[in-house]
């Protein structure tokens, strides 16, 4: 499994310090070339880079081009990945696979330069306001707890890499985000530079065009965009289905 290079140049080391306390790419990381993945046509996948948030961190991905398992629930779309030998993006792997693109330096999976036309073509597919619906899941669910006569607890469930690359579920604390719909809603570039280790738009998360539906129990997460706006939608109803919602079956680089 390919992991993020660490420098053992020592002029290098307070730099990968200051970007693991700040949650950010290990420098360098994004801009090497990377090699060609051991994959069936790799040209339909994208290389996005692994990263660090604090605790968090995942290896190098292969993003699909494209959403599959279209017309499926929630459940039915992630064990069809599993199944597979693939992932469900996480909201902290999709916001760092939207600034990815919108970073407009990407490579796919044989390791050539990706067009600008193409990286174009898949950002107005995500993210621009027309017809018709697409939509895709991501892997979060939320649920609420409470802790006797202290307070109302929220927790996230999603599905971390293993070292082995095996994937395990784990249920923690909901850290502090918006919580409070935004509509029409947040700062795409802000949520996308500032999100939380999980993934969700902070607090204080600038307004602007991107609708935003916070947390509710027993509801998963999904990115959506039709003629009527785009959204970052966390109160699913994950047994919700339609033909123009699927998802992005990821891969581990290797």
């Amino acid at each position: 499994m390919t992991k993020p290079i660490i420098p053992i140049d020592p002029k290098g080391l307070d730099d990968v310090a200051d970007a693991l306390l700040k949650g950010e790419t290990i420098p360098g990381t994004d801009d090497r070339k990377p090699s060609p993945a051991r994959i069936k046509n790799p040209n339909t996948y994208l290389i996005l880079p692994g990263k660090i948030h604090g605790s968090y961190s995942y290896p190098d991905l292969l993003v699909p081009t494209s959403r599959t398992h279209l017309n499926e629930n929630w459940d039915q779309c992630f064990q069809g990945v599993v199944q597979e030998g693939s992932l469900m993006l996480t909201p902290r792997q999709y916001a760092d696979f939207l600034a990815y693109l919108k970073g407009g330096r990407v490579y796919d999976g044989s390791g050539s330069r990706v067009d600008s036309g193409k990286i174009t073509a898949i950002l107005d597919d995500i993210l621009t306001v027309r017809s018709p619906y697409r939509a895709e899941w991501l892997d979060a669910k939320f649920s609420k707890g409470e802790i006797p006569v202290v307070r109302e607890t929220w927790n996230i469930t999603y599905h971390k890499i293993k070292s082995d690359g095996t994937l395990e579920k784990v249920t923690e604390p909901l850290q502090e985000c918006l919580r409070d719909n935004k509509l029409p809603g947040i700062d795409l570039d802000y949520w996308l530079g500032h999100a939380t280790q999980q993934g969700l738009p902070p607090k204080n998360n600038s307004s602007g065009n991107v609708y935003y539906w916070h947390p509710k129990d027993g509801a998963v997460a999904g990115f959506v965009a039709n003629s009527g706006g785009a959204r970052l939608d966390c109160d699913g109803d994950p047994t919700g289905s339609d033909a123009g919602l699927g998802v992005r079956a990821a891969k581990i680089k290797r």
